[in-house]
C-alpha cells in the first residue's frame, strides 16, 4: 500500500520522480519476476509428455518421455536487449522400446528463457520472449536399472530428449496459450481499477 503524505494545498511533495523514472517503475511494479515466473509456470503446465518418437534403426526403437515442471524461477538480468531470465526446472522419466525390451531413464533439466518488456502502444506493454538454443538447455540423464546401464547410449538419449523439449518450449511460446496473454493492456488495467474503487480510497466520515 502506498504511504500517505500530508501537502499543503498548491504545494508538491518533496519526493517528486520524474515522467521517466515513474513509468519505469510502474513498467517493473506492473511485471515483477513473480508474476512472470506464474504466468510462465501457467503456461508450461505441471506435466509434459514427449513421443513416442522414433530415435533408431528407422522407427524400430522408440522412446517416450514424462516431464513434470518444477517451481519456475524468474530474475531481472541485465541482459542485452532482455529484462528477464526464466529457469523451469523439469523432472524426466523415459522409457525407450527396443524389440524384446524396455529400458528405462531418469533425469532432470533447466530451460533458460530470456523476455523483454516492451512498451508500446497506446498505453500497453508487450511480452517478447527470445528463441531457446541449445545452450540454453541443461540435461542430465542416467538408467534406472541394470539392463538400462549396460545398453549404454545415455548421449543419444539426451541429445533426443533434449531436441524434444527445446522444440516443445520453442512452439509453446510461439503458439496460441501464449500469444494471447503478451499484450497487456495497462490503460483497461488503471480503468478498471478506477471502476471498482482500487485506486482512491476517501475517508469514512460517518466515522469521524
Amino acid at each position: 500500500m502506498a504511504e500517505h503524505h500530508d501537502t499543503a494545498p498548491g504545494s508538491a511533495p518533496a519526493n517528486v520522480l520524474s515522467r521517466r523514472d515513474f513509468a519505469d517503475r510502474v513498467l517493473r511494479a506492473a511485471a515483477t519476476p513473480e508474476r512472470i515466473a506464474d504466468v510462465v509456470a501457467r503456461i508450461v503446465g505441471e506435466r509434459i509428455e514427449i513421443g513416442p518418437v522414433p530415435v533408431a534403426l528407422n522407427g524400430l526403437v522408440r522412446a517416450t518421455a514424462i516431464a513434470e515442471a518444477g517451481p519456475v524461477h524468474a530474475v531481472r538480468c541485465d541482459c542485452g536487449p532482455w529484462d528477464m531470465t526464466i529457469a523451469v526446472p523439469i523432472l524426466l522419466r523415459l522409457r525407450v522400446r527396443l524389440p524384446g525390451r524396455t529400458l528405462r531413464y531418469i533425469g532432470a533439466a533447466r530451460v533458460l528463457i530470456r523476455l523483454a518488456l516492451i512498451p508500446r502502444e497506446p498505453c500497453g506493454l508487450f511480452l517478447r520472449t527470445d528463441e531457446v538454443h541449445a545452450e540454453d538447455l541443461t540435461i542430465r540423464m542416467r538408467a534406472r536399472d541394470l539392463t538400462s546401464r549396460l545398453a549404454g547410449g545415455v548421449g543419444r538419449v539426451e541429445s533426443t530428449v533434449a531436441e524434444h523439449i527445446l522444440r516443445y518450449i520453442d512452439e509453446l511460446f510461439a503458439g496460441p496459450a501464449f500469444g494471447g496473454i503478451r499484450d497487456i493492456d495497462i490503460a483497461d488495467i488503471i480503468d478498471r481499477a478506477w471502476d471498482a474503487g482500487l485506486v482512491l480510497r476517501f475517508p469514512d466520515r460517518a466515522a469521524s
